[in-house]
């Protein structure tokens, strides 16, 4: 089908779409007829769609979950005013909120939006590309728009429309699925002695152009409900903005003629729907060699083969396919920051490979279809979803990024963290909140570091606590000495961090059996014995092989040592090849295993129910 041909089909079907509209609101047209037997505060299942309407009880619930932090929009009223309200005010916001669903109508009133303009870091302002506007709604249109949400996602979780691979803002899903999903496959080829070729797209302003007609048309195509179409209709025409800088606001009221609002509920699972259909085009996912992945508008694809030289031809083959497919739907990519990887053997090791690896494996480069002059990145390490990925999967980048944040950050609260008047407790809490983050994001992906490059974050994290609680030296030393490390953590009260962070991995993989939306995410914690042995010696290890290697007490020994991240292994092949009886003292003398009180008695891994590989 030609684009002119498409796009005049679009346009039939909207237009239609649009004078239903127009005549159901001409006569007055209603979902339902709220009566005695069908109140508009709790409406009848029976007589009305189901996972369409709200209720009192729901929108309670609703509002006592709202974000304190949330800034309010024009009407000033912050999300604590709401959380707060009187039950008989709560239970007319039930009846306003379904006699809108009701007529699948969206208050005017709400659609105003309060645009701050945020200065890019590196800009000169000369530009207003150099801003970026972050979008302030009202706050009861938020919770209005939940409402709406939770019946997009119901009709979609129930008719499959987004697919799988899709993680983001899923419930249940988070950056550290979609990371998981990746690292997995590439460790999976690796072992198979695959190369991985990874292409990461970037969609320019994607939520800000994605084209109405074209989203209304697939919602058609995908078989919406009417009053849910007719519903999201109203909720995106005729929004607007107006520009504000401190108490100041604009008179002139602009309008928003396409794409979806920044700051609204609503854009991302819209946008997921929008290219839902792309995970699963050009044969992606359907086999066992080409695969997509997203989050949100981060789109990633990926192949796998034993020679480069194909990688290369069907990467850029998919490529070709996906610029034509953006190009009809009218979003952009942005060739400048695409980028791609090839997962290859070590240099050490690339003697021992086929003569395709040894002659291309520098020389995948795929170009522009439009452009062939332009030429995409190639690198050796990546970002994806914030985590730092080189092409050995060894994370020495990742943790240096990480601990140079972590060291910003400190810096820039030293005054807090300095300051003698303020107590040791309530610094090490401004740590654990504000720092300890940085260091442990998706750390559940990454747990195979070395044992020197832990060290590195052990340092960092010891430094911070000196700061914290003024302690440097010892007095029996005449301050000639340092505190112990396991004294420190004593005096701080609070648990090493890579304890912390192997705490923080057991609960990811004990909450995935939560998750019984999404076969990729619950299928990692079904244990593979033999191949997980098998990866335990060749080094690429996937993230869900620490279930298997914790049962087994590769992790961490019965005195709470956590050998993996003090035996010394090879700075290339992180294999698992220690006994599990060893005795750390007389492996490496160099780090000190000697663990604090706190770290001894935390004996949180005692609850086999919730960590049930824990049980034998």
């Amino acid at each position: 089908m030609g684009k002119q041909q498409l796009t005049n089909i679009i346009k039939h079907k909207i237009d239609a779409l649009e004078q239903g509209i127009q005549q159901d609101r001409l006569n007055n047209k209603t979902i339902c007829i709220f009566d005695d037997s069908n109140t508009a505060d709790n409406p009848n299942e029976d007589k009305t769609p189901s996972d369409y309407f709200t209720s009192h009880t729901k929108l309670r619930l609703t509002l006592k979950i709202l974000n304190n932090k949330k800034s309010s929009s024009f009407d000033n009223i912050a999300n604590i005013a709401l959380k707060n309200l009187p039950p008989h005010y709560t239970y007319n916001y039930t009846i306003l909120f379904n006699n809108c669903l009701n007529h699948m109508y969206f208050p005017t009133a709400w659609k105003i939006a309060k645009v701050i303009a945020i200065k890019k870091k590196g800009k000169d302002g000369s530009n207003p590309a150099d801003y970026r506007p972050i979008s302030l709604l009202a706050n009861i249109s938020k919770v209005f728009e939940t409402t709406i949400n939770n019946a997009i996602g119901k009709y979609c979780d129930k008719n499959n429309v987004i697919p799988e691979t899709q993680f983001g803002f899923g419930h249940q899903h988070s950056t550290t699925h979609a990371i998981t999903k990746f690292i997995s496959d590439i460790c999976w080829a690796r072992n198979a002695d695959e190369c991985v070729g990874a292409l990461f797209v970037d969609l320019e302003k994607a939520f800000d152009t994605v084209w109405w007609d074209g989203f209304f048309f697939k919602l058609i195509k995908k078989r919406f409900p009417q009053h849910l179409t007719k519903m999201i209709w109203s909720m995106l025409h005729g929004k607007k903005f107006r520009l504000a800088e401190k108490s100041y606001a604009s008179s002139e009221i602009f309008q928003i003629k396409n794409g979806l609002q920044q700051g609204t509920v609503n854009s991302p699972i819209l946008f997921s729907i929008f290219i839902s259909d792309l995970l699963n085009m050009y044969g992606l996912n359907n086999d066992t060699d080409k695969f997509a992945i997203a989050f949100a508008d981060d789109l990633l694809i990926y192949t796998k083969d034993s020679k480069p030289s194909n990688i290369k031809t069907q990467l850029q083959d998919i490529f070709t396919k996906i610029q034509g497919y953006f190009h009809t739907w009218r979003l952009k990519i942005n060739t400048d920051k695409c980028e791609t990887i090839l997962f290859r053997p070590y240099i050490s090791k690339i003697s021992n490979a086929n003569a395709d690896v040894r002659r291309h494996t520098k020389h995948v480069h795929l170009h522009d279809a439009h452009n062939p002059q332009t030429k995409l990145q190639n690198k050796n390490i990546v970002r994806y979803l914030g985590v730092h990925i080189d092409y050995r999967l060894n994370y020495y980048n990742h943790t240096n990024t990480q601990i140079e944040k972590a060291q910003k950050a400190f810096a820039s609260h030293k005054r807090l963290f300095y300051c003698k008047d303020l107590n040791t407790h309530t610094k090490i809490i401004c740590y654990k909140t504000l720092i300890r983050p940085i260091l442990t994001y998706a750390c559940a992906t990454w747990f195979n570091i070395s044992a020197s490059t832990m060290e590195k974050i052990r340092i960092f994290e010891r430094k911070c606590l000196r700061a914290c609680i003024g302690k440097y030296r010892t007095p029996e030393s005449n301050y000639t000495k340092l505190i112990s490390n396991h004294k420190l953590y004593e005096l701080a009260n609070i648990i090493r961090i890579d304890l912390h962070m192997l705490k923080l991995i057991r609960n990811h993989w004990a909450n995935i059996r939560s998750v019984k939306n999404n076969s990729l995410i619950n299928s990692s914690i079904y244990p593979n014995t033999q191949y997980h042995e098998k990866t335990r010696h060749t080094g690429y290890i996937p993230p869900e092989a620490f279930i298997h290697l914790d049962s087994e007490g590769y992790i961490q020994d019965k005195d709470n040592t956590p050998l993996i991240y003090h035996i010394t292994r090879k700075a290339d092949d992180k294999g698992i090849l220690y006994n599990t009886n060893i005795n750390l003292n007389t492996v490496n003398s160099r780090l000190s295993c000697k663990l604090s009180n706190i770290d001894k008695k935390d004996n949180y891994r005692h609850d086999t129910k919730k960590y049930w590989w824990l049980r034998h």
